[in-house]
């Protein structure tokens, strides 16, 4: 939750905490925790928001250098005006933890008209 969102509340939670025990603070501190700013609890709540932040991984590896350099054929040339030629992609469902079984989708989407077909696959099976 971002500053400007906290600090309209910030009152009444601090209220509920204290009514209900859960805070031990000063009256200075909890005073202070009233008149705080939105800017300065997104600078106080910065390095908390970054633990929680997900990073992004990519299950797939980029190819070999050999593999960039041969040329693919196909049986016509590649036309984005007609249908027919494919976009393919796999993406991994795995949350954020890439061990265990987890599901992947293959996507293929016609570049010209839009079609998109969706099919789940467990593990890369």
């Amino acid at each position: 939750m971002c500053g400007k969102r906290l600090k309209p509340i910030l009152n009444e939670v601090l209220d509920n905490l204290l009514a209900n025990g859960h805070l031990h603070g000063s009256p200075q501190a909890i005073e202070n925790l009233r008149h705080i700013s939105a800017s300065s609890i997104d600078r106080l709540l910065k390095h908390e928001r970054k633990k929680l932040e997900i990073k992004g991984r990519k299950g797939t590896k980029p190819g070999t250098l050999l593999k960039q350099q041969i040329a693919i054929r196909t049986w016509a040339e590649w036309d984005e005006n007609c249908s027919g030629f494919m976009e393919i992609d796999l993406v991994a469902h795995e949350g954020g933890n890439s061990q265990g079984d987890f599901a992947q989708t293959l996507n293929m989407v016609d570049v010209w008209s839009g079609w998109t077909e969706l099919v789940a696959i467990k593990n890369k099976a």
